[in-house]
């Protein structure tokens, strides 16, 4: 088995079939993510295209991860899983200060490199680093959406959706891990995979319908 995840752990680039071909879920949604936003205002480019190359590295951190498992696979992994949180909670607190897409970017960048330092130090921090994003995340999202671009995109519904599918996905993916009731090694269907899709889905969901349009409310 592969660690947490369940699944069995073969030979060649695809260890865990299941696991690495819906890692290809965050890539797609990155690709997706970035045909939009370069054909967007191009004043307002420079933030969701970063964020659509922040999501295609969790693609190919968390293939590496699954896949050929290489030595620095679990630090690409978890280091591209705590840079897209990082991305949403450098943003958002820009966006609720009233500051520019770039200095967004620019503590984004301050928070990602943090984070590879306690990853290069403690490779074990990654699930309780991500606690931490994850909470920081949250905490600049209701910021964010108090800000002059948040109240002119904001939408309930959507948040509503994302909640409840993380919220679906984060049951599948414990239900589903190594030794818990629904773990089956050497099934074709792994819910640690189920979880890829639906959090690509959900990290496609915010770019389309909250980092969009509040980019291009941007003065």
């Amino acid at each position: 088995m592969g660690g947490s995840d369940c699944e069995h752990i073969g030979q060649g680039l695809l260890a865990q079939p299941a696991n690495t071909l819906s890692s290809l879920a965050y890539v797609l949604a990155g690709v997706l993510l970035l045909r939009r936003a370069l054909a967007g205002r191009s004043g307002a480019r420079m933030a969701p295209v970063v964020y659509a190359g922040t999501v295609i590295g969790v693609g190919i951190g968390s293939a590496a991860f699954h896949g050929p498992m290489p030595a620095w696979g679990r630090f690409a992994h978890d280091l591209s899983i705590a840079a897209v949180l990082a991305f949403i909670i450098g943003y958002d607190v820009a966006l609720a200060r009233g500051a520019s897409a770039k200095a967004g970017l620019a503590m984004f960048a301050g928070v990602t490199s943090a984070c590879a330092v306690v990853l290069a130090v403690s490779p074990d921090a990654g699930n309780a680093l991500d606690v931490v994003l994850v909470a920081g995340a949250v905490v600049a999202e209701i910021g964010a959406t108090r800000s002059a671009a948040g109240r002119a995109t904001a939408d309930g519904r959507l948040w509503i959706v994302i909640v409840g599918v993380v919220a679906i996905g984060a049951l599948l993916n414990a239900l589903g891990r190594t030794d818990a009731p629904l773990c089956e090694p050497d099934s074709p269907v792994q819910l640690h995979a189920l979880w890829h899709v639906l959090t690509a889905f959900v990290l496609w969901l915010y770019g389309t319908a909250a980092l969009g349009p509040r980019e291009q409310a941007r003065p």
